[in-house]
């Protein structure tokens, strides 16, 4: 833990303490990212989180702030990792409709580019489109429980398109060998199938050109090893009876 570096009433005076007390614990303030400088020695770029809360001191119910200062670099480096296509993005507004994140947020500072919210900020939530540098943009409007910030993921309508289509050469070619080996499986069905009956129909010609000698290999499925199991018994039946005459 870190000594305070400023004393309790400059604390007490601060936009996140006291916005957290008008809140009265309802719903947690959250700040703009600002440089946290109340501890000596830490001079951290954070988003802080505060919340008031009720507690018990010498017999008395007194009234606080929770503090709970977010890394700003870990919030960037999260958000960061969302990739929507090659060029595709995501970033973070709050409340106030401003920008507290982006992936070229230096750029932004200088003052070398800019975000146009306009369809954000009039879509509040869900889906939307737009244009920039010539390409039109997705934009998936997607608010945060509790804070009222919103993540603003972007997507390019061309690099979708690409994707579409690649996905469709994909499902095309499972469709293909789908068939292919559906077909496959269906001939080798039908060759288990008809192979045992073949087979006896030809001993069944053999008996019909007077040869009684023969006998029947049962294979296949349950009914044609059946019909020939019975087909064997007539046999030696009529060769039983062929020796009694």
């Amino acid at each position: 833990s870190s000594a305070l570096s400023v004393p309790a009433a400059s604390i007490r005076a601060m936009e996140w303490f006291q916005k957290a007390l008008e809140r009265e614990g309802a719903i947690p303030y959250f700040s703009q990212p600002y440089v946290q400088s109340i501890f000596q020695g830490h001079y951290d770029w954070v988003i802080s989180l505060a919340k008031s809360t009720e507690y018990q001191a010498e017999g008395q119910t007194r009234t606080g702030v929770l503090l709970l200062d977010i890394d700003y670099a870990a919030l960037a480096e999260l958000a960061g990792e969302i990739r929507l296509g090659s060029s595709g993005y995501a970033y973070l507004m709050d409340a106030r409709d401003a920008v507290i994140y982006h992936p070229r947020q230096q750029l932004h500072f200088a003052g070398l580019e800019s975000e146009d919210t306009r369809a954000v900020v009039a879509q509040v939530a869900g889906l939307c489109r737009d244009a920039a540098g010539g390409r039109e943009r997705v934009l998936i409007v997607n608010p945060i429980r509790q804070t009222r910030w919103r993540l603003v993921g972007v997507a390019y309508i061309d690099e979708v398109l690409r994707l579409q289509n690649a996905v469709l050469r994909i499902f095309l070619v499972v469709l293909i060998c789908g068939g292919i080996l559906s077909v496959g499986v269906a001939a080798l069905t039908a060759y288990s199938v008809t192979q045992p009956i073949r087979h006896l129909q030809h001993k069944m010609g053999q008996v019909e050109a007077g040869d009684l000698n023969t006998t029947i290999t049962a294979r296949g499925f349950r009914e044609i090893r059946a019909l020939s199991e019975t087909f064997n018994r007539m046999l030696l039946r009529i060769r039983g009876l062929m020796e009694q005459i």
